[in-house]
This record gives structure tokens, sequence and C-alpha cells, in this order.
């Protein structure tokens, strides 16, 4: 088959067919496109009118000048609704100055053409027409947001803390006034229901719906929630709650704004985990909350439920929704002093009358507890010592599947999995039971563990990071992983650091936020959904 096209839309095929031993040749006009269809031992030949329709992609909202996660595409079909291969696409931006990468593309077997909209630089509406020679053309919209902040204006704030989620970040301002941005699907921002059309990527701070009313002290980020404490110490969380992780009572749909944890006490410090919720009350006591299955809440394994009989009407429950004291029996009589709350794992330390030690309890699978075993049953549901026992604990973080500290001299301490390098001790694969002496003899005031990597703030203020870097989140301006700390270029000094699951947030002693690795849903608040091997400055900042 011979196709010839001058770029007109009388294109003309040739087609031989056989017949009888017979060759027989014809040229045949059509628009765009032609099938061949089989009947018998014969093959006879049709004119078909192709024409495109929108598959895919359109009415998208994102920040502007960042470039949209779905491709707009096409399908060209014939007049049975049949795929048509073979067809030229042209692609072109009509309104909103921005870019299409490809700006031509032919349909393939399945009759789809895509392109890739990277949004104009200004918030408004962006167009994008797709033709082909003949036919009518399809167009694609889609919508840029303003980068400076909320309706176009900027908060200009200074930020006394951030922290680095799954795929938000949040921070609270030297005002004490909660920003999060970042993806908001399940509403892990906080910051209300999303104004009509606003999409779920939110690449520059937003302010949280409880704005106005609350004044927080600190704030922490996980993949699907988030919580906070208030100047009076009181918690409040927002984002997913099937499990109860929001500490509410219940398991009610997501929050999008945040909601009073249900206790009798306030609390001096709260993280989050995967599954799950912790704090330290100000009488140094651990309540957890959320998923309990694999033991992270620390109170012992959940009993079937009974009636006054003894008889069991129903199976254990797989969380609590109501914040629950760790080692709740009280056989321990421990009190702590801080708690991390990992993957489906916690670990704390006890205050100076008690050691200053560390116990961890839940999943055990990569030897994150620290207790020197590992395995896939060794889930531990009541604290359970660490086995360095002698080693006085200043700080404690807990990743996906390790678990890092800094002891009262300020030398770091990692163990747990291994696999990308995230225990910071010159090699990667082999887990560890126990704690294990970072390699590079540096000390450090504070250190925060991500999913798969580890960074640390020196007392000169410098940060330093190792482990897993596909996205940059080591912010060492390269996307290879380290088995030992590597420093963050940029010459920045910053207070504190918190490690996300693919990126890194952290603050400078001058109260200004940055941060680096895995942009693609605007979490690194830049304005953009580009990824950044080395520190970014958030917006609407001074």
């Amino acid at each position: 088959m011979h196709w010839r096209d001058g770029g007109k839309s009388d294109i003309r095929r040739t087609v031989m067919q056989r017949r009888s031993g017979r060759m027989v040749i014809a040229l045949v006009p059509v628009f765009a496109a032609m099938i061949i269809a089989s009947c018998g031992n014969e093959n006879t030949i049709g004119p078909v009118i192709a024409t495109l329709v929108l598959q895919s992609g359109t009415g998208q909202t994102a920040p502007a000048g960042s470039t949209l996660p779905v491709p707009f595409t096409v399908r060209a079909q014939d007049q049975a609704n049949q795929p048509v291969s073979g067809v030229t696409v042209l692609w072109e931006v009509t309104s909103g100055g921005g870019s299409v990468s490809p700006t031509q593309s032919i349909t393939g077997s399945d009759g789809l053409a895509s392109t890739t909209l990277r949004l104009g630089s200004a918030a408004g509406s962006n167009t994008v027409t797709a033709t082909f020679s003949g036919g009518q053309p399809v167009v694609f919209s889609a919508t840029a947001l303003p980068l400076s902040g909320p309706g176009g204006t900027s908060p200009n704030v200074n930020y006394a803390s951030v922290s680095a989620g799954g795929r938000s970040s949040c921070g609270v301002t030297t005002s004490n006034v909660l920003f999060c941005w970042g993806y908001n699907g399940e509403g892990q921002l906080g910051i209300g229901a999303a104004p009509l059309g606003s999409g779920t990527v939110y690449a520059y701070p937003q302010p949280s719906a409880a704005t106005g009313t609350l004044t927080f002290r600190e704030t922490v980020a996980a993949l699907y929630h988030a919580c906070g404490i208030t100047l009076s110490g009181v918690g409040y969380c927002w984002g997913v709650n099937h499990d109860g992780r929001l500490g509410t009572g219940n398991v009610a749909p997501p929050a999008t704004a945040p909601v009073q944890v249900v206790t009798p006490t306030s609390f001096q410090s709260i993280s989050v985990g995967g599954v799950h919720t912790c704090g330290v009350s100000v009488s140094n006591r651990v309540f957890c909350w959320g998923y309990a299955r694999d033991g992270e809440l620390g109170s012992g394994k959940l009993a079937p439920i009974v009636d006054s009989l003894g008889n069991v009407t129903a199976p254990a429950p797989d969380y609590l929704a109501i914040p629950t004291e760790a080692d709740s029996g009280g056989t321990l009589g421990l009190r702590y002093k801080a708690v991390a709350a990992g993957g489906v794992h916690t670990c704390a330390i006890t205050t100076a009358s008690f050691g200053s030690v560390a116990f961890c309890w839940g999943d055990n699978q990569y030897g994150q507890l620290g207790n020197g075993s590992f395995g896939v049953s060794s889930s531990f549901f009541t604290p359970n010592a660490v086995a360095r026992d002698d080693i006085q604990f200043a700080a404690i973080t807990a990743g996906f599947t390790h678990t890092c500290g800094i002891d009262t001299s300020g030398i770091p301490y990692c163990w747990g999995g291994n696999d990308s390098g995230q225990l910071g001790t010159g090699t990667s694969g082999d887990m560890s039971g126990t704690p294990t002496a970072v390699s590079g003899g540096l000390t450090f005031t504070t250190i925060s563990a991500g999913k798969s990597h580890t960074c640390a703030v020196t007392g000169s203020g410098a940060v330093y990071c190792w482990g897993g870097n596909a996205y940059g989140q080591l912010g060492d301006g390269t996307t290879s992983n380290r088995t030992a700390p590597v420093l963050v270029s940029g010459a920045l000094h910053f207070k504190g650091v918190a490690a996300g699951d693919r990126h890194t947030c952290a603050v400078t002693t001058d109260n200004l936020a940055y941060c680096w690795g895995d942009n693609q849903y605007g979490q690194l608040g830049d304005g953009s959904t580009n990824r950044r091997t080395a520190p970014a400055k958030v917006l609407s900042q001074p």
C-alpha cells in the first residue's frame, strides 16, 4: 500500500488487489483514512471519513507554569466508531500562552494520539486545539491557578517549623498560623471544602480552614492525614479517617478541616504515622490511636467484643478511634519525653528519670523496633526496649521501615530496613535489628526519617541526608542513592528538617522554608510541579 499526501484533504491511496490471478490497482480519494475489509478470499476497499473525538485530559487545574499530569488525548474513528490508525494530529495552543509536546502525533492502532500541556505563566484559561487534514478541530481546556497565594494574593509569611508528608507539606508560621500545600485529594491540606474547579493540587501555601480561630505550635504530615497542636496543647487532625487515625471517636469520612482529637489530656508533642497517630501528653504519657492490627498503638492486642455473659459478639476491632495510652495496663509505668510514629511501628524515648532510653512497638519485619530481632511475624503490641540500653537518646524519628535517633552527645544511630542506604552505615541492603552508628563522624541536633531516606541538622545549621534519592530528596543536586551522609547543596543555614516520602523540607535560621525532591503534586510549594534536586524556596515568603 502506498500513501501520497501533499498536505491537502484529498489523500490518495494506491491499493493492490489480487483477483483470480490478476492484479487490480485502484486509486481511491478519501479525506483522512481508509479501511480494508476482508471478505472471503477477496480484499475489498471502501472510503472512510475519519473524525476526531475527545478521549481524555480536558478540564484539569494546576498551578500556572506547571505541566499537567494527564495528557490530552484524541481518538480517530470511522463512521462505525472503529479506531483509525495513521492519522496525523496537529496540536496547537490557542490561548493561555503555554506549550505542548509533541506538536504533532500520529494515531496508533487504537486510534489514539496524545500531547502534554505545560500551562502558561499567568493564571487563567488555557486552550489547546487538535486538528487533522480535512477534519473538524477538537478543543481542550485547562485552568492555570495563581502562584503567589490564594486568590493571587501573597500572605508573605515566615515559618517557625515545617513538616513533609507523603504528597503534601505543612508549616506553622512565626505568628502560629497553619499553612499547607501539595495534594489535597483526601483533605490532607486542612483547607476546608475545596473551591469549585480548584482541583486537588496546590503548589503554593494555603491557609488552614482553622486560620483565625486556632493558633498552632507545631504540625506533622503523613501520606493521607496530618495533625497539629495548638498553643494550648489541644490536638487537631485532618484527612483520611477510615481507621480512626484522626482520633475523633469515629471513622467518619475524611475531614477537610482540622477536627479536635477526643482526649481528656493536653499534648506537648504529636507524631503521625502511615496509619496511626501518637502524642506525648503534658504528663509524659504516650497515647496512640488509629489502625491497631500490627501493634503500632502499643496498648496490647485488641480483644473480641463480648456480651455480659462472656459470649463473643464481634471479632476484635482493627482500630481504636480514641487516644489510648501505650502500655495502658501500666505494667511498665514508664514516662516519655518524645514519640515517633512510623509506617506501622512506633518508638519513644523515656524521660531522664527513666534513663532516656528508647522503647518501640508494632511491626518488626525489618528490625525497626531495634530489639535485636526481625521477621514477618515479629510484631510487638506493647513497648519493647531497644537493645542498646547504654544509649541515652535526645531525639528519635521513625520512617516507613527504619528508625533513627540522636544520643545526648549528638551521635546519630539508625536501625531497621536499609534497602536504599537509609541507615547511613555506608552500605545498603542489609537490615539491622539493633542501633548502629551512622558513618561519617558527624553530630546532629535534630533528625528526621522519611520513607527511605534520612536527614539531620548539625549544630552549625548544615543539613545532611542519606538513603534513597530517586527524586532528589537528598538535596545534593543528584538522583543517586547515598549510603552515608551527604551535604545538602545551597550553603543555607537550617534549624530544622523534615523528611517525607519522596521529598524533604527544612526551615532556615532566619525562618524561611525550603523544600526539595519529588514535586508531582506541588508538595515543594514553589508554584510548580517540577522535581528539584536542591533546595527550592517555598512561595509567599519575604
